[in-house]
């Protein structure tokens, strides 16, 4: 991509001089000279027109034009949409297109859904180039490179978006036009003036035109060509061509297009359901019941996903999903009554949460409808990517089926459900083939198939082990193998809480809720259990406002010594319009915690409740401790955090209280209250994760960023490797925010370390049902990074951490965790952290 110096100009003209002397000898250069049709139908001879048909696309369709290959360019590519933004941008900038006319050619569709993975090649009409011997037009997309930025590598020569014209005698490409002057800004925000001046050119037209005058009097054509499949603008756009410096085509009627959705379906028997295949690209046959997960908009044509174009093995034209990660709902499919075999097919993919998005078969009964059936994407494995043959089956969908022959002749219905509000595309549903008659047992010798099981119990499996705690998911329907002191809570059968019935969350039949006991205290405790196989367990928790108050203690059966503390990590209250989508109050949250250190050893569980009010109380269910191998841990459950209180022995060499696990700033001195000791886990509506370590951490924001000031430690001796670790966020300026290590007595300051890994987002995310990781995407705010620090020059010195922020505005505060402070060697330094720079050495 050529770099441009000032403003671009808004149009471009080339001089081609592509074939030679010789060529052009043997060109014709009259209309006429041989006796074949051109793409107008007209014979040689005849008078041929001295312009294409249709080169404004303001028909609305792709009149005048021929789709010579592919599936890039139909009538749906023909747009009127007149402005565009960028899904990151919160301002939500509207740039003008900046077509001519009411309509162009739009390589994303009319809508923005088409896949930029399509190609195709459109062709005009010939025609006679006369005038002034000028082709222009205006381009949009295309993109030459393969993302945004100065030092982005080049698509391949054969796999970009170019216009062609061509000499109609011999179809030679005569001249290529590409949207050589495409630049999107890097800047973090958008700046509308700069996309309206031509400085930036992505989704909004450029103007080009090439001077083809050697070529007139020639019969010519063109050819738009889209050869890339790339995920960066690998598409394109185009409108106003204009031939020999004619007048732009008369403006077509505006309207804006909507897609046509089939609303009708008919099922091939009374033992299938309607439009199992989704092949009339709509969701007729199926009932949206809830929410917005499922919709027409979800039927998708396109045959790969993501970035890498990887096949979704459907069948046929069309597959349910992907379609709005986030959203959740449920939908119904026609009724049928189940015959043949009893065997039922379908194609699943996606769900990488089993629990939240699954098919269920409802039977029709006197009693009412009744699940007799749960099934989702059960040989989901995300490995390899993106190597399908490897493998691994994310979205692309996998072939399943099932045994429902105990229902034989009862009248049944599917529905598709989806509870995972996350944002993740993986957690979403794809589905395809969904066929409910089979004469015989299916059998498919072309494609790799997985039976399902019949299992209508959704509760975890308990298996009979000195390793599986006893009743961990309370379906004895009582606290047997439990023992409760005071009056916290009661198993139940309730499936919600409240008169809203707002959902638990709950596993199989039981849990155990503190909903109606929030003033009651006191702990319930199971029997004991061996910690065995990979000493990882899992369970569901919910309630617990305050972490300190309400939590899962682990431990010793014979000492009662505490080993471990973990709270509902997740806690977020948003108010119950948000429950499971970012707002986690009694609903549980599902958590896998690392007993790995107590192998062997006997343990009992403790729900703690030591608070009366601010969701003071606990709900808990399916506690499974017992996984033979890593691979049977389940990937969907969170991490649990570890928040025991690690007692702090007498140790020269560690500063004190360098975690602020005492909830307060014990052995720390503060001038300018630019911190305040927190235990939340995430901040901002959209709940952007800390990153912190324990239970607490100094907290920027509850001393308030206009605030200047100093966080000094107690002095320590730097021993062992030398080397220590902290956490560190915001600090935008180093030179104003910084951590610094000053000499115990004459307060000389030896090093100081700025959060170098501060970084801004580029786009915004969707607030989930736990917090983000900013760090996956290498963004750094207030979520604090791992350092590691050489301290070895300074080794039997006497030193303090001095925490320094002198800022008051753009990210002027710091956040701040987890000072060890020694470590024996440089191998028992964390290898996660990053490596921090001495800022006074760059000085």
């Amino acid at each position: 991509m050529r770099k441009r110096e000032g403003e671009k100009m808004k149009n471009k003209t080339k001089k081609i001089c592509i074939v030679s002397a010789a060529l052009l000898s043997l060109s014709c250069i009259a209309a006429g000279c041989a006796a074949k049709s051109d793409a107008n139908g007209a014979e040689s001879g005849e008078k041929r027109p001295l312009t294409i048909v249709n080169g404004g696309f303001e028909s609305g369709d792709l009149s005048g034009w021929t789709i010579v290959s592919g599936n890039a360019f139909t009538n749906d590519s023909v747009s009127s949409q007149k402005t565009f933004s960028y899904s990151y941008d919160e301002k939500n900038t509207q740039i003008p297109v900046d077509q001519t006319g009411n309509w162009y050619l739009c390589g994303k569709g009319f809508d923005g859904r088409q896949s930029v993975s399509r190609t195709g090649v459109l062709r005009s009409t010939n025609f006679m180039l006369g005038g002034d011997g000028s082709v222009s037009m205006k381009l949009a997309g295309g993109a030459l490179a393969a993302g945004k930025g100065e030092n982005a590598a080049m698509k391949d020569e054969e796999k970009i978006c170019f216009v062609g014209v061509y000499r109609a005698s011999d179809d030679r490409m005569i001249a290529r036009q590409t949207n050589e002057y495409f630049l999107e800004h890097t800047e973090s925000y958008v700046n509308l003036s700069k996309y309206t001046s031509g400085v930036y050119n992505t989704d909004n037209f450029y103007s080009y035109t090439l001077d083809l005058s050697e070529y007139k009097g020639e019969e010519l054509y063109l050819q738009i060509v889209d050869n890339d499949t790339n995920y960066y603008y690998g598409y394109l756009s185009v409108d106003d061509i204009r031939i020999g410096g004619e007048d732009e085509q008369s403006e077509g009627a505006f309207y804006t297009k909507t897609r046509m959705y089939e609303t009708e379906a008919a099922a091939p028997s009374e033992y299938e359901i309607k439009n199992g295949g989704f092949e009339t690209g709509s969701l007729a046959g199926w009932t949206v019941i809830s929410g917005t997960a499922f919709s027409n908009e979800g039927v998708n044509s396109e045959n790969t996903w993501w970035n890498e174009n990887i096949t979704y093995s459907r069948d046929g034209n069309y597959h349910y999903g992907m379609y709005n990660p986030s959203a959740t709902g449920v939908m119904r499919s026609s009724e049928f009554v189940l015959g043949g075999s009893g065997y039922v097919s379908f194609k699943l993919g996606g769900c990488s949460d089993n629990y939240k998005t699954f098919l269920r078969f409802m039977a029709k009964t006197e009693s009412g409808d009744k699940e007799v059936a749960r099934f989702s994407n059960e040989k989901y494995w995300n490995f390899q990517f993106p190597y399908v043959e490897n493998g691994m089956r994310l979205l692309n969908l996998v072939q399943y089926y099932a045994d429902l022959s105990p229902y034989l002749g009862n009248t049944m219905y599917i529905e598709a459900v989806d509870n995972n509000d996350s944002a993740d595309d993986l957690g979403c549903m794809t589905l395809d083939s969904v066929q409910t008659y089979w004469e015989n047992k299916p059998v498919w010798y072309d494609k790799q198939s997985f039976e399902l099981k019949l299992n209508s119990d959704t509760s975890d499996v308990e298996i009979d082990s000195e390793y599986q705690v006893k009743n961990g998911t309370f379906e004895t329907g009582d606290l047997t193998g439990w023992t409760m002191q005071g009056e916290i809570g009661v198993v139940s059968s309730d499936s919600g809480w409240w008169a809203e019935n707002f959902p638990y969350n709950k596993r199989g039949s039981y849990l155990f809720t503190g909903i109606a006991h929030e003033g009651g205290k006191g702990t319930l405790t199971s029997s004991a259990f061996t910690v065995g196989g990979t000493g990882t367990i899992t369970y569901l928790l919910g309630g617990g406002g305050n972490p300190a108050l309400c939590y899962l203690s682990v431990i010793d059966a014979e000492t009662g010594e505490e080993l471990a503390r973990f709270a509902n990590r997740y806690f977020h209250d948003l108010g119950t319009g948000l429950l499971n989508r970012g707002s986690n109050l009694a609903n549980m949250v599902y958590y896998k915690a690392d007993l790995s250190a107590f192998l062997g050893r006997k343990v009992k569980l403790q729900l703690a409740d030591n608070a009366e009010n601010g969701w003071g109380l606990l709900t808990a269910d399916s506690f499974i401790t017992y996984y033979a191998n890593a691979n049977a841990v389940p990937k969907n459950a969170n991490e649990a955090l570890d928040i025991l209180p690690k007692r702090e022995t007498e140790n020269e060499y560690q500063v004190k209280n360098g975690g602020f696990e005492t909830g307060d700033f014990t052995g720390w001195t503060m001038t300018g209250d630019i911190f305040g000791i927190s235990s939340e886990e995430g901040w901002w509506n959209e709940w952007y994760s800390y990153n912190k370590a324990g239970l607490y951490f100094a907290n920027g924001w509850i001393g308030g960023e206009d605030k200047t000031g100093t966080l000094t430690s107690s002095a320590f001796k730097v021993g062992g490797s030398g080397w220590i670790t902290f956490r560190l966020g915001g600090g935008k300026n180093t030179d104003l925010c910084r951590v610094e290590i000053i000499d115990a007595e004459t307060e000389e300051l030896l090093a100081a370390y700025g959060n170098e890994k501060f970084r801004d987002m580029s786009r915004s995310y969707t607030c989930g049902s736990v917090p983000t990781d900013l760090s996956k995407d290498g963004v750094y705010l207030a979520n604090m990074a791992l350092y590691k620090a050489d301290l070895s020059a300074f080794l039997g010195r006497s030193v303090k951490i001095r925490i320094v922020d002198n800022a008051t505005s753009d990210w002027g505060l710091l956040f701040a965790d987890d000072f060890v402070t020694y470590y024996e060697t440089v191998s028992d330094v964390p290898e996660s952290a990053y490596e921090a720079h001495d800022l006074t050495k760059a000085q």
